[in-house]
């Protein structure tokens, strides 16, 4: 984000109105495959684009192409907010992303954290004292870092060289 590049979803809001959007990329060439790793840290920069507004930001994740999770809500208020999030450590819910009209935040879930779609769901009020005029969420950074999955191989390999370590040591204390 050298050149100053963002990524801004604005509408024309009255006062006490919220405006919400889901912003989700695919896995793909530009991801990590599906299966090739989990979910380890999500990292975003955002801001509001006019205020006086407050807002939410919530990560989400799809998983088998069906299965949608979304995180607690982070709050942030006017220019740079920046968050880095531990998926691992984070509690999810299930989440239908548009249902008649409107998503769906359901109940505590305990997904495993492979995925098929990462992204983020925002959530701006326009101060209710405002007046009317533009509410956006402007975001200028959005990653996420994935963790590899060892190959049960590997853990049987890992298992067997512990096993060997433990035995050669009490071998040499006799």
């Amino acid at each position: 984000n050298g050149g100053g590049d963002y990524y801004s979803y604005p509408r024309f809001s009255n006062a006490g109105q919220t405006t919400t959007a889901l912003s989700v990329w695919e896995a793909g060439s530009h991801m990590t495959a599906s299966g090739q790793g989990q979910l380890d840290k999500f990292v975003i920069s955002a801001g509001m684009r006019n205020g006086p507004d407050t807002g939410t930001i919530r990560f989400v994740f799809e998983q088998n192409d069906s299965d949608w999770y979304i995180s607690d809500p982070f709050a942030f208020t006017g220019g740079g907010n920046n968050f880095l999030f531990s998926a691992g450590e984070a509690s999810w819910y299930d989440y239908t992303p548009l249902s008649g009209g409107s998503d769906i935040i359901g109940a505590l879930a305990t997904p495993t954290l492979d995925y098929t779609a990462v992204g983020f769901r925002s959530e701006v009020t326009r101060d209710a004292g405002s007046g009317n005029s533009w509410s956006a969420v402007r975001v200028s950074n959005f990653a996420v870092t994935t963790g590899t999955i060892p190959e049960p191989s590997v853990m049987s390999l890992l298992g067997v060289s512990f096993a060997v370590l433990f035995a050669a040591r009490r071998t040499r204390r006799s």
